[in-house]
C-alpha cells in the first residue's frame, strides 16, 4: 500500500504546497498502479496520489509554462511535444489504463488554471504599476513566464476574460438577478 504522509522534522503535520518528493523520486522501474471506475476516473488512495501528482505537474514551470494563455495552446505547444512530455512524466511513475489519459490532461488543465488564479490573487493588483508587478515575481515562477502572465492580465483580452468573484454565499447570481428584476 502506498501511503502519503506530510510531517515536518518535529513530527507535526504541515500545510503548504504538495511536493510529492517520494513520487518524483521513485526508483527506476517502480510505478504506482492506479485503478479507475466505470466513468474512467481514478479511484482509491492511489487515484488520490495521481490527482495530487497532477497538481505538481501543473505547477511545474518546465512542463506547464505560465506563458500560454489557454490550456489547449499549452498542450499543443512546442510542436505538440508538451502533451507528450507531461504524459511521459506521469507514465514513468504510474501504471494506469490508457483511457485515463483524457482525465489526467483535463485534471492538469484545471489545476494549471487554478494555479494561475492563485498567483493572480496573491501577487497581482490592478492598482500596481506594471514595473512593480513585473518585479513581484514569486520565487517558484520563471521571471519570463511571470512577465508574460502579468502582461496578459493587463491586456484588453485578459481584462475581458476577468469574471466577478462570487461572494453572495449559497445564493446564485441568477437568483439574485431574478430578485432585482
Amino acid at each position: 500500500m502506498f501511503l502519503l504522509n506530510v510531517i515536518d522534522d518535529d513530527g507535526k503535520r504541515t500545510h503548504g504546497k504538495t511536493v510529492l518528493a517520494n513520487v518524483w523520486n521513485l526508483p527506476a522501474g517502480h510505478r504506482i498502479v492506479v485503478e479507475m471506475n466505470k466513468s474512467h476516473q481514478p479511484i482509491g488512495d492511489k487515484g488520490g496520489v495521481l490527482g495530487h501528482f497532477c497538481g505538481t505537474i501543473a505547477r511545474n514551470r518546465g512542463l506547464c509554462s505560465l506563458s500560454y494563455t489557454r490550456w489547449d495552446y499549452l498542450k499543443k505547444g512546442n510542436k505538440g511535444n508538451n502533451q507528450s512530455m507531461i504524459l511521459n512524466e506521469i507514465q514513468e511513475r504510474f501504471l494506469y489504463p490508457k483511457i485515463l489519459e483524457k482525465w489526467i490532461l483535463k485534471s492538469i488543465g484545471h489545476k494549471w488554471r487554478d494555479y494561475k488564479c492563485y498567483l493572480k490573487g496573491r501577487h497581482y493588483s490592478d492598482d500596481a504599476n506594471i514595473t512593480d508587478l513585473h518585479n513581484n515575481c514569486p520565487e517558484d515562477v520563471v521571471q519570463d513566464q511571470w512577465i508574460s502572465l502579468v502582461n496578459f492580465w493587463r491586456s484588453d483580452e485578459g481584462q475581458a476574460k476577468t469574471k466577478p468573484i462570487h461572494t453572495s454565499g449559497t445564493k446564485s447570481h441568477a437568483r439574485i438577478y431574478e430578485e432585482l428584476v
